[in-house]
């Protein structure tokens, strides 16, 4: 138990006049080491400008919720649009992005399965077990797609119907749509949206949410929570507080005889109780944070990829540009250099098939045309 005595941290904090609502006097639990992703929500601009907006948040590894990953543009891979595409396919498990009817039996009796229907709702899990088909005893023909839901009860598709789904990636897949626990498997940041899953609590704003948003990094960390505490009767609240959260604290001076009073006993409880609950929820974790600029020093996202794959070389190629005067010597193959790796970051997250003319990340150097000069000063 401690009372705040500087600094401010969302409602926590010493009230004042202009900001009678913070509370300074809170319970501090640790809940232990947890794997979190933090983010934030971005917002694409028509000239495909990134700009972040709202706090910063950190998505938990048990997050009960599905992320599609995006180009940098907020470009992302289709849809499956109907059922039969969905049998073309067969990926092991899918998630419902939209409402669509379903037939529910126990067993793959043609002419018993369409007795009973439900709808299956955008979220839903399915997992794919087979394609059912055949004549009926009207004489006609009909083919359904057997899947299990949640509770491992058979449904049924029609082949005819349309429906958007989108496959569960696994640990190894760019495409379709992926958990925390996978995306702290990927190579961070990159752009996703959330396509399945609850808003941050505490996120009063529409406006400071988007789906879209950057993951800049996983982390691990001590995960502290902190419960208010108040004389009114109003019902304590409770909040994830990162570590680095600019607040000072005093720990109260009588803490041995409160540690052997039941109503202390009671808040622990309660804390802990509120605390496990927000687990796999997304939360604010407004600190800041190192590494999550979109450029740097005014050089965008694509120079700063050529940069950290060939340095040296970009050096050289600026230094020569202006040594000779002339802008224009080498934009076209730098460029061309661009493009690639922009196409091979779209073949890499699965929006475009692998440039024919990809040499892969080892750099091999342009090869110039001979210079007039040179030629003279070979032949004297």
């Amino acid at each position: 138990m401690v009372r705040i005595v500087k600094g401010q941290y969302l409602n926590l904090g010493v009230a004042s006049l202009s900001n009678p609502s913070l509370h300074s006097t809170v319970l501090i639990m640790n809940m232990g080491k947890k794997k979190r992703i933090i983010g934030q929500s971005v917002k694409f601009k028509e000239n495909h400008k990134v700009v972040l907006v709202g706090p910063k948040i950190a998505i938990p590894s048990g997050f009960e919720g599905f992320f599609e990953i995006l180009s940098e543009d907020g470009r992302s891979v289709k849809c499956i649009e109907s059922i039969s595409e969905l049998v073309k396919r067969f990926p092991d498990s899918v998630l419902v992005r939209e409402n669509v009817r379903a037939f529910v039996s126990r067993s793959d009796d043609l002419n018993t399965i369409h007795e009973k229907s439900r709808i299956v709702e955008v979220g839903e899990t399915l997992i794919l077990v087979g394609e059912v088909g055949g004549s009926l005893s009207n004489g006609s023909v009909a083919k359904y797609l057997r899947c299990l839901d949640k509770n491992g009860e058979n449904i049924y598709l029609s082949t005819e119907l349309k429906g958007k789904f989108s496959a569960i990636a696994k640990e190894d897949n760019i495409s379709g749509v992926h958990s925390v626990e996978n995306l702290l498997n990927k190579r961070l940041p990159l752009m996703a949206r959330l396509v399945h899953g609850n808003s941050p609590l505490g996120s009063k704003n529409s406006q400071q949410f988007t789906t879209e948003m950057r993951l800049f990094a996983g982390i691990e960390e001590e995960c502290l929570v902190a419960m208010t505490l108040s004389s009114s009767s109003k019902e304590p609240q409770i909040l994830s507080l990162p570590l680095p959260a600019l607040i000072k604290i005093q720990y109260v001076t009588n803490m041995s005889s409160l540690t052997n009073s039941k109503e202390y006993q009671r808040l622990i409880d309660k804390c802990q109780d509120l605390g496990q609950s927000m687990e796999d929820k997304i939360h604010i974790h407004d600190v800041s944070f190192v590494g999550h600029d979109l450029k740097l020093n005014g050089i965008d996202v694509k120079q700063r990829v050529n940069m950290m794959q060939n340095p040296k070389q970009f050096r050289v190629i600026s230094s020569m540009n202006k040594l000779s005067g002339n802008q224009n010597s080498y934009p076209s193959q730098i460029g061309n250099d661009y493009d690639e790796i922009e196409q091979i970051y779209d073949y890499v997250r699965g929006f475009a098939p692998l440039p024919k003319g990809a040499r892969g990340w080892k750099y091999e150097p342009p090869r110039f045309e001979e210079q007039p000069h040179q030629s003279l000063l070979q032949g004297n």
